[in-house]
């Protein structure tokens, strides 16, 4: 057994200046304009303290943390109005890691850890960007951190002097209080958006926290020699599963996007003077939204490689790629 305590603090300083300016009595861009000009201060303050244990026996090793965290973001706009905004967070952050090693190079590795994801200044400054008049955007100073949990599994096993080699990972991650757009569509002209005029048909974003989002993924890798071609053969295929939500107008749209994958590649060790490998990777994507069915879509997209390189006489170098 062995026990470690651990602290570690952390301080994160953003300064952003974001100004436009307007026409003065003389004709010329020199006055700042109070609507969309912005002085922005964000600290980030963070205290995390916690124990970590560690447990081996055999072949196994356990590691497992626990630590708790305050953090205090806080932010401080000096222009066009003064503000500030204190927002304070307290988490307890687990995670545990168990692996092992075991004889003819396999391994095995299975993680649960936690963190937290805090908002960046560009996501916090609350000023609007009308870069483009159909399109403007502001941030959100009271947005939260987020919540992540990362879930992951891997198993891998080598065999060098008989070039065979097998891999597997796996990966979940779930995000409490997810960082994501909320857009708006003016119906009609004059319509105002937290004291935002829009024409019709104008469109406002701005980040907001919402409930939950999704990552999965999954990839495998088997390779083996194929002798009467002095190569190796591999074959590998996988997928993933995103899950995202976002709000658009009054409703919360949660888009699902699924992506199958698999591939093969035979490459070449016939000689120091003759190399080749050819490849084939497929991708099956499909996309569903909650909120609008003409948005989803299916697509299949694949690609079918050739890269050869060969020594000739008088020292002559053939090289071509082709995909």
């Amino acid at each position: 057994w062995q026990v470690q305590l651990t602290y570690n603090p952390q301080y994160t300083r953003s300064h952003s200046d974001a100004n436009s300016l307007k026409l003065d009595p003389v004709g010329a861009y020199t006055l700042l304009d109070s609507l969309q000009s912005n002085k922005f201060t964000n600290r980030n303050i963070v205290q995390n303290g916690g124990a970590a244990v560690l447990f081996t026996k055999g072949v196994w090793r356990w590691l497992t943390t626990v630590a708790y965290q305050r953090t205090e973001l806080k932010s401080e706009q000096s222009f066009p109005a003064t503000r500030e905004f204190d927002h304070p967070f307290s988490d307890v952050l687990p995670s545990m890691t168990l692996s092992a090693t075991f004889a003819n190079r396999r391994n095995v590795r299975l993680a649960w850890s936690t963190a937290t994801s805090p908002p960046s200044i560009s996501q916090l400054q609350n000023v609007v960007d009308n870069s483009n008049p159909l399109s403007l955007s502001a941030g959100n100073p009271d947005l939260r951190q987020a919540y992540v949990n990362n879930f992951s599994l891997r198993l891998s096993e080598a065999d060098p002097l008989k070039s065979k080699s097998k891999f597997v990972f796996m990966n979940l991650v779930r995000t409490g209080h997810p960082i994501s757009n909320a857009t708006i569509t003016a119906p009609r002209d004059s319509t105002v958006v937290d004291g935002i005029v829009l024409g019709r048909g104008t469109q406002f974003t701005r980040p907001v926290n919402l409930d939950v989002s999704w990552n999965a993924n999954a990839f495998g890798v088997y390779s083996r020699p194929v002798k009467f071609l002095k190569s190796i053969a591999s074959v590998n295929g996988g997928g993933s599963f995103n899950q995202t939500p976002t709000r658009l107008n009054a409703g919360t749209n949660v888009s699902k996007t699924y992506s199958l994958r698999y591939g093969a590649v035979l490459a070449s060790n016939i000689s120091q003077n003759l190399d080749f490998t050819v490849s084939y990777q497929g991708n099956y994507n499909i996309t569903r939204n909650s909120l609008s069915a003409n948005n989803s879509g299916d697509y299949y997209s694949h690609t079918l490689g050739l890269r050869l390189n060969a020594v000739g006489r008088y020292g002559i170098v053939v090289r071509e790629e082709v995909s």
